[in-house]
């Protein structure tokens, strides 16, 4: 995987691994890069990338700027 240039993982709500969200904070955690875990909706905007996560308690909004990946 370190061959393919990745600069940031979003990924999505459900998983396959008994929804436990380990697999993309590991291979984020592998590759020494961002991850943006629990995403339901996603808008990117120019160079900004703006993600609603799912939430124990709700949801939350984060904006990065993809220019710093």
């Amino acid at each position: 995987m370190k061959a393919i240039p990745f600069d940031l993982i979003i990924a999505g709500q459900r998983a396959v691994d008994d929804d436990s969200y380990l697999v993309p904070s590991a291979v984020a955690e592998y590759l020494g890069i961002p991850m943006l875990s629990m995403v339901v909706r996603q808008e990117i905007t120019g160079r900004n990338i703006q993600c609603e996560q799912s939430l124990q308690d709700g949801t939350a909004v984060v904006e990065a700027d993809l220019r710093l990946f």
